[in-house]
């Protein structure tokens, strides 16, 4: 019979400083501890079937996670933003693929020894002009995972690029349009599986009328490149590939209506912030 230990007390140390001279330069400093708890479904024992040759089965057994982590950053005119993050997590959740008879795959998550992160991460916003704003983040982590999962050795190391960049376009007849993209390369998805890279884009539209109704159209992936990921997994011997899906695709309507007065609301706000600051200053 297995035993859960349970220990609700810990300490979670948050340590920060930070340096300003108000006009081009910042920097900060910080340290900090935190805990991640499995949920449900990582702990739930009953299988639930993913396809005809793999099955997903939670471990109640499975250990919350303790993550250090270190980030150093720099802002230069509030605008360009640089970090470097460093960070060692402990007892991560790693996906393991078990062979059971005739069932094929179940993958079960269990505790693997660590996770180390050293991540650079730029993001820069621009106005390119009265109608165009532009925002990019660039993201670069080097991961290596380590730990003794039952005799099997896990030894895996990459690096890990993923790029966004969103545009923000100001069109005629006072519509405003959003369009998104981004890109990531092969990742390591729960320690053990490496998943290809894949990208995709999203587009909204929104226009207000008579500053009460705002009509918005978003359509989220519109190509269909994020929908599906490939993976692969070579586990103590075992070795894996296949896809898995997802229903990304899809377009939303939104519509908001605003009721009421609205400059008789404006009007009743502003005095009562009058009212207080009158009092204050009393």
């Amino acid at each position: 019979m297995s035993k859960v230990n349970r220990n609700y007390t810990d300490l979670f140390p948050n340590v920060s400083v930070s340096y300003s001279d108000q006009e081009n330069h910042a920097l900060s400093i910080s340290i900090g501890r935190r805990i991640t708890r499995p949920n449900y479904q990582d702990l739930n024992p009953f299988e639930r079937k993913l396809s005809e040759l793999a099955a997903w089965r939670g471990n109640p057994f499975l250990e919350p996670n303790y993550i250090m982590n270190y980030q150093l950053t720099y802002s230069f005119k509030r605008k360009l933003v640089i970090s470097n993050t460093y960070s060692v997590t402990s007892n991560i959740f790693a996906n393991i693929f078990e062979v059971e008879g005739d069932k094929g795959n179940v993958i079960i998550p269990r505790n693997m020894d660590k996770v180390k992160n050293n991540g650079l991460s730029v993001s820069y916003p621009q106005k390119v002009t009265k109608w165009w704003n532009l925002s990019a983040f660039l993201l670069y982590n080097y991961k290596t995972y380590g730990g003794d999962m039952e005799g099997t050795v896990i030894d895996l190391k990459a690096n890990i690029v993923s790029f966004r960049i969103q545009n923000g376009l100001k069109l005629p007849l006072d519509i405003e349009m959003e369009v998104s993209y981004y890109i990531t390369s092969p990742w390591i998805w729960r320690g053990t599986v490496n998943v290809d890279g894949n990208h995709r884009a999203n587009i909204g539209i929104k226009r207000e009328f008579f500053d009460r109704l705002l009509l918005q159209v978003n359509v989220y992936d519109p190509f269909n490149t994020g929908s599906v990921y490939y993976y692969n997994s070579d586990y103590g011997g075992m070795i894996v590939d296949g896809d898995i899906a997802f229903d990304s695709r899809r377009i939303g309507f939104n519509a908001t209506y605003k009721f009421g007065n609205q400059k008789a609301k404006k009007r009743k706000k502003n005095s009562a912030m009058d009212d207080e600051l009158r009092r204050i200053s009393e």
